[in-house]
């Protein structure tokens, strides 16, 4: 969401039909609900998430009958992206024990 209000303040515009977005992992249901609202135009991620995925881990909000889906890639790099998350969230357990 940081992303997309960061290409928000950039171009000047809450529509972000001609952007793409990169992600590692796969939007969540409350994510979705800003790219779809941001109209960013392409959706690429890496490693699906099968908790709370909502371009088809769990569900997939692009595929509801919104006037403004984005096209979606899927699995890019997934098990590079699933590591760096993976190394992302054990460097922050170790920090709090």
């Amino acid at each position: 969401m940081e992303a997309i209000a960061q290409a928000n303040a950039a171009l000047g515009s809450w529509r972000l039909d001609e952007c793409e977005l990169y992600v590692t992992l796969e939007p969540c249901p409350m994510c979705a609900g800003a790219i779809l609202n941001a109209r960013v135009g392409r959706v690429w991620f890496g490693a699906r998430d099968p908790a709370f995925g909502a371009c088809g881990g769990v569900t997939n909000l692009f595929m509801e009958d919104f006037p403004h889906s984005p096209a979606l890639v899927g699995g890019v790099l997934e098990e590079e992206c699933r590591q760096v998350l993976s190394d992302f969230f054990a460097g922050l357990r170790s920090r709090v024990h």
